[in-house]
């Protein structure tokens, strides 16, 4: 069968074994809480949508370090980005919590309890509900955001710079995972990287050929009926490229609607031509109006969906971490998976099978740079 997180779809195989079995995930925090917790209901700045959410701080407020707003990779995530059973950001807001900061967590638009719709939005679109957070914290919580950090992970991390450049006023951005090239080489590299980590093969010349072909074929003018049809088309007549040829004629038929579906949103074409350098760039002519804040950008070793090889010499580059003086950082966590876990492949079928949520030395790499600004 497959399975979808998002719009992320890959090959699952189901083996028979214990029914009902209940997965362990230890860090996952159970009340009661030693912080306030409280449910928030967020207008949008412009848009007619709310945004629900958790936000969560030290009893003595005075105290508070900051808040840090979280922000959630691709596809619809909810609060605690919940992906089989682990509540990687549910992790995160505890330990930073208990840590003196306050942490806001919000459900996507068009997901669990937040309204709107979320089938035309692009990352552009999605940056302005963070703006909407962030406006939120800062006329109803002044003395929670005296400092304001913007911590994305994935697309996320895509997302944070756009806001801050927007918006200014921000102390520090925490970037996971996070993309520093254009998404058309993200989905190319993570496809080759999964496929070979999956079958133990290096990706064939033909199938990364006509992954090309579906990315030239998904950014040409034209509406969504368009693409699709001429995606499902390519797909179609390529099956035998793009799909494993073990599949049975209705797997094979899956496949290709998962492609189409894929292949031809709103979000895919705008995801595939974006370039975050420009943001992220310090010596940036194009961002003036506010300055890119302190940055921290972790990337881990087996990640297979932002692959670090690709990701991190540039974002080096863009952040000047090599300049002296400079307040940017970027770290090197070699055995830590896209979804923050310590792994050993690295690949999304192992991810539900690993206990831990979130690597302790992730976590604890995040507090230092908080504190230090």
């Amino acid at each position: 069968g497959e399975f979808r997180q998002g719009r992320f779809g890959t090959a699952m195989t189901l083996y028979r074994g214990l029914d009902g079995a209940k997965a362990y995930r230890p860090q996952t925090p159970v009340p009661p809480f030693p912080y306030e917790v409280e449910d928030v209901d967020i207008p949008h700045k412009s848009a007619d949508i709310t945004i629900v959410g958790t936000l969560t701080y030290p009893k003595e407020t005075a105290h508070t370090k900051g808040t840090v707003i979280l922000i959630s990779g691709s596809g619809l995530q909810d609060r605690d980005e919940t992906i089989f059973e682990h509540k990687p950001f549910a992790v995160l807001a505890d330990e930073l919590t208990r840590h003196g900061y306050a942490v806001l967590r919000c459900d996507d638009r068009n997901f669990g309890e937040s309204t709107g719709d979320a089938a035309l939005a692009t990352t552009d679109t999605l940056a302005t509900d963070i703006e909407s957070e962030l406006a939120f914290m800062r006329k109803h919580y002044p003395q929670l955001t005296k400092k304001v950090f913007l911590l994305g992970h994935s697309e996320g991390g895509i997302i944070a710079p756009i806001v801050a450049r927007q918006i200014g006023g921000v102390t520090g951005l925490v970037l996971v995972g996070a993309p520093s090239v254009k998404g058309s080489e993200i989905l190319l590299s993570q496809n080759a990287a999964i496929e070979e980590a999956t079958t133990g093969q290096p990706q064939s010349p033909a199938k990364r050929a006509a992954m090309e072909e579906l990315i030239r074929l998904a950014t040409l003018p034209g509406d969504s009926t368009e693409v699709s049809k001429r995606i499902e088309a390519y797909s179609r007549a390529n099956a035998s490229i793009l799909l494993p040829s073990e599949l049975t004629e209705e797997m094979r038929e899956q496949g290709i609607k998962l492609i189409t579906a894929q292949m031809s949103n709103p979000w895919i074409k705008h995801f595939l031509t974006y370039d975050p350098a420009r943001v992220l760039d310090i010596a940036s002519a194009e961002y003036t109006k506010h300055p890119l804040p302190a940055t921290l950008a972790i990337y881990g070793g087996v990640d297979t969906q932002v692959l670090q090889e690709v990701n991190m010499p540039l974002m080096k580059e863009l952040l000047g971490v090599n300049g002296t003086g400079s307040r940017n950082k970027v770290v090197y966590l070699p055995e830590i998976n896209h979804i923050m876990q310590r792994a050993i492949m690295g690949t999304p079928n192992e991810y539900g099978f690993l206990d831990e949520t979130v690597a302790p030395e992730l976590i604890q790499t995040i507090k230092d740079f908080l504190d230090s600004l």
